[in-house]
């Protein structure tokens, strides 16, 4: 992935416990590792887990991987 994230301002708020984030005003980021695949990072804890929303043009494809976590 090219970059952690970054939110635009005001993009992330908590509401009654909850976590309300504006995918809208989040900018996509292109992978470096698959053409016309691009995401948004809607969350990422301190522990370094990321929570994506993840666009796929047609005909793309994200290589095999693994997680650290499982």
């Amino acid at each position: 992935m090219s970059g952690a994230g970054g939110a635009a301002a005001g993009a992330r708020r908590e509401v009654g416990g909850s976590r309300i984030v504006d995918a809208g005003a989040l900018a996509w980021r292109e992978f470096d590792e698959a053409r016309g695949a691009r995401y948004k990072v809607l969350n990422k804890t301190e522990g370094g887990s990321l929570t994506l929303l993840l666009q796929f043009a047609p005909g793309s494809e994200y290589p095999a991987h693994t997680h650290p976590a499982g």
